[in-house]
C-alpha cells in the first residue's frame, strides 16, 4: 500500500529504530491538452481542453530489472485526476480496487521503441467509479502515451522523476477507454497533450473546477 502525501511530513519527523528506513517520496506531474478524436462528442467535443495530474511513488522498484531496455514500474501510481468540460474523474487506491496504475518506460523495444506510458485500469461495476457514466458507459481505462518514432527521446529506462519533454515525442496522447471501446489505445476519446509539467506540490483532489 502506498503512503499518502499528507502522511509524509509526519513521517519525516518520526524517529525510527530501523537502520535504513524507507519513506514514501511521492511526485506529481500536471498536464494539459485538447480533444483531437472522440466517439462521445456530447461530453468530449473536438477542441475541448483537459487539465489533470498524476501522483506516483518515486521509489517504486523496476519489476523488469533484468532487462536493460524496458522499465516496468508496476503499482507506481498513487492518484490520477482530470477535468474536461463538465466531466471530472479521480482515481485513487480507495476507489480503484488497488488502482492498477503502472508506469512503463521503453528505451528500446521491438514492439514499443522509445515509449513512456502511464496506464490505469479498474474493474467494471465495482460500485465506486472514477467519474460519471457517459452514455451509460463507465470509464475503465486511462492511458498517457508518449512515443518517439525517431527513437532518440528516451535515454534511460529509469523511472523519470522530471516530466518527459513533449517536444521530443512524435505521439503524445491521453486516452480514455469506456466500457464498449476497444481495450487497447487509442480508445474512444483522445486528447493531444500540450504541456506536461512538474514536479508540482501533491494534492488530494482536483481543484481547478470545470475547464471551459
Amino acid at each position: 500500500m502506498h503512503l499518502r502525501a499528507w502522511l509524509l511530513p509526519g513521517l519525516l519527523c518520526m524517529v525510527s529504530l530501523a537502520p535504513t528506513p524507507i519513506l514514501a517520496e511521492p511526485i506529481q506531474f500536471g498536464f494539459t491538452g485538447v480533444v483531437v478524436a472522440t466517439n462521445k462528442p456530447g461530453t468530449f467535443p473536438l477542441g475541448q481542453p483537459v487539465v489533470g495530474f498524476y501522483t506516483f511513488e518515486s521509489t517504486t522498484p523496476d519489476d523488469n530489472a533484468v532487462n536493460p531496455e524496458q522499465g516496468y514500474y508496476f503499482g507506481a501510481l498513487i492518484s490520477f485526476a482530470f477535468v474536461s468540460g463538465s466531466f471530472s474523474a479521480l482515481a485513487t487506491e480507495q476507489n480503484s480496487d488497488n488502482l492498477g496504475g503502472d508506469i512503463i518506460v521503453n528505451r528500446n523495444s521491438v514492439f514499443q521503441p522509445h515509449q513512456y506510458q502511464v496506464w490505469l485500469g479498474r474493474e467494471l461495476d465495482n460500485g465506486d467509479p472514477w467519474g460519471p457514466d457517459v452514455n451509460g458507459e463507465e470509464l475503465w481505462r486511462m492511458v498517457i502515451v508518449l512515443k518517439d518514432d525517431g527513437e532518440t527521446a528516451i535515454t534511460s529506462k529509469a523511472l523519470p522523476l522530471a516530466p518527459p519533454d513533449l517536444a521530443l515525442f512524435t505521439l503524445k496522447t491521453f486516452n480514455l477507454i469506456f466500457e464498449t471501446d476497444p481495450t487497447s489505445t487509442p480508445g474512444g476519446v483522445v486528447f493531444e497533450l500540450q504541456t506536461l509539467v512538474g514536479p508540482v506540490t501533491p494534492t488530494a483532489s482536483v481543484t481547478w473546477g470545470s475547464v471551459k
